[in-house]
């Protein structure tokens, strides 16, 4: 993630204070996620639009597990740059349902994951 936030920045010319301003968050944070901290959902949304590259590009999600459905579910989710709670709201249950899919502690009904397949990812 770190690299790409990193060219991408650079390919537009910005600074970090540029980029911070533009996407309301503070130097610090942009810096910090530039040498490998990582950072919140809500925060990679932000830069994505300053720095016009999608969500799942700059928080490299490609590399995270799907080898089972709950993982499938998570990569899902963070791929299209959605909170629990944005993605509940796209799929019709509560936050609290999708962090028991995700963790594995609830079984998903056919209906709810007719609606959750079409967000599926496949690397």
């Amino acid at each position: 993630m770190a690299e790409r936030v990193y060219y991408a920045r650079c390919l537009l010319g910005y600074s970090i204070r540029t980029v911070a301003k533009k996407a309301n968050v503070s130097e610090v944070t942009v810096s910090k996620i530039e040498h490998g901290k990582p950072a919140e959902i809500t925060t990679l949304k932000k830069l994505s639009i300053v720095l016009k590259q999608p969500v799942y590009i700059l928080g490299c999600f490609e590399n995270l597990p799907e080898d089972t459905l709950p993982q499938q579910i998570r990569k899902a989710r963070l791929w299209h740059g959605l909170t629990k709670r944005d993605f509940w709201a796209l799929i019709g249950v509560n936050q609290k349902t999708i962090r028991l899919w995700e963790s594995n502690s609830s079984k998903i009904s056919e209906e709810s994951f007719a609606k959750l397949r079409a967000y599926l990812v496949k690397s």
